[in-house]
């Protein structure tokens, strides 16, 4: 953010305040597309340097990219064309909350739970950066120019491949399968062989999905592996009872002739199967197009269709399309049929609703609740001491 002069007063205002604070003037600089819902990844990486975050190294979410590491929360396309949005946990765990399609629900994910993070990093470093003084600044500035060539050093040794830790997943290199479990590495030849870490690990793929042609049989279906990890994030058949069911995030779902909430405890699972090829073997339709899913699961914002009506979804708020404006509804019931959900209107034949007051007031409110106080630049606290982002409060052994 950018600080310029109200033309009328004279007073310091940002350029993400629409109008000025102490004479109400209009702010010919404002920048009202750069703090829109960001709807993609890349529009994601512009709201992030908009708001003049620290590093991704400091705030540990990264954006585009498949970060290894533990404590990391991001968002990456994959080979297959989904989103994954994922933590890794300070144990090196990884949970995946998200993997699918739908760029906008996934964008979504992490861009609430970076904005979760802006506020819990704000409220416990609003009394430190009140008692930090300057001549304690420059002095921590002097000492880190100072060190920087030991810090880097340190850094790349610390890094280096001999204590890196790898998530525990699938993984390949050319024609070769491997599995890290918990720092153990196992290969696919006559069966699962533990071997050591494998050479040249950088090239290493990790989120690879076995189909028939793997050789050992899959460690996700492993009944030790799956109380320790979870489920696979896909739909799940299981042979014995002939029953089709969706894992979301602890959730599950099931289908009988139309998908169905499973409310009791986790289903005893035997032998299965997960693809999403289920779905087209089973006659069955995508659970994220159906009220059930999104009832429990949430609804990202974004355009909805129903049949012939039209809704938006913003801030906990819904508001439904006449045929020539927008207007604020309660709740919509949504029957058995399609969802359909999108990130942009050129997709329906309805108007654009970031053109509504509705939607300025939106921003109106989210603009102002990122005061001078939240500007995360240079003369910020959160730094690389022993209270930074990384190790101040996030919660780092949760699944999110």
């Amino acid at each position: 953010m950018e600080k310029k002069t109200c033309n009328y007063c004279g007073m310091e205002i940002s350029d993400t305040d629409e109008k000025c604070l102490n004479c109400g003037a209009n702010n010919p600089n404002y920048k009202r597309s750069g703090y829109r819902v960001p709807k993609t990844i890349e529009e994601l990486k512009l709201w992030y340097s908009d708001m003049n975050l620290p590093s991704e190294e400091t705030t540990r979410f990264f954006i585009g990219k498949n970060i290894k590491e533990p404590r990391a929360f991001g968002i990456y396309k994959n080979d297959s064309g989904e989103f994954v949005v994922y933590k890794n946990k300070d144990t090196g765990e990884r949970k995946i909350r998200y993997q699918g399609t739908d760029e906008s629900f996934a964008v979504n994910e992490l861009y609430l739970r970076l904005k979760e993070e802006i506020n819990n990093q704000k409220s416990h470093g609003k009394n430190r950066n009140a008692n930090k003084k300057p001549a304690i600044a420059v002095l921590v500035i002097f000492i880190l120019i100072f060190l920087s060539p030991f810090i880097l050093f340190f850094s790349v040794f610390i890094n280096s491949e001999k204590n890196r830790t790898y998530l525990t997943d699938y993984y390949y290199k050319d024609d070769e399968v491997y599995f890290n479990y918990d720092n153990t590495w196992y290969a696919c030849r006559d069966g699962w062989v533990e071997i050591e870490k494998p050479e040249d690990p950088y090239t290493l793929r990790s989120s690879y999905y076995p189909d028939d042609s793997l050789k050992c049989s899959d460690f996700r279906k492993d009944k030790e592996f799956i109380e320790k990890h979870g489920y696979p994030l896909k739909y799940i058949y299981l042979e014995e009872e002939n029953i089709l069911y969706y894992h979301y995030s602890g959730q599950w779902f099931y289908y009988d002739e139309e998908w169905k909430y499973y409310d009791n405890a986790d289903p005893i699972i035997g032998d299965f199967t997960y693809s999403e090829e289920l779905l087209d073997k089973y006659n069955a339709t995508d659970i994220t197009k159906t009220a059930i899913y999104y009832e429990k699961v949430g609804y990202p914002s974004g355009y909805y269709k129903q049949d012939d009506r039209y809704y938006y979804f913003l801030d906990s708020q819904w508001y439904i399309y006449d045929g020539n404006d927008w207007d604020t509804t309660t709740n919509p019931t949504f029957d058995g049929s399609t969802i359909e959900h999108s990130a942009y209107y050129e997709n329906y034949d309805c108007k654009d609703f970031e053109d509504t007051d509705y939607y300025s007031q939106y921003l109106d409110s989210f603009n102002n609740s990122y005061d001078n106080d939240s500007s995360w630049d240079g003369g910020s606290s959160w730094d690389s001491g022993s209270d930074s982002w990384d190790s101040g409060s996030t919660d780092w052994g949760s699944d999110w």
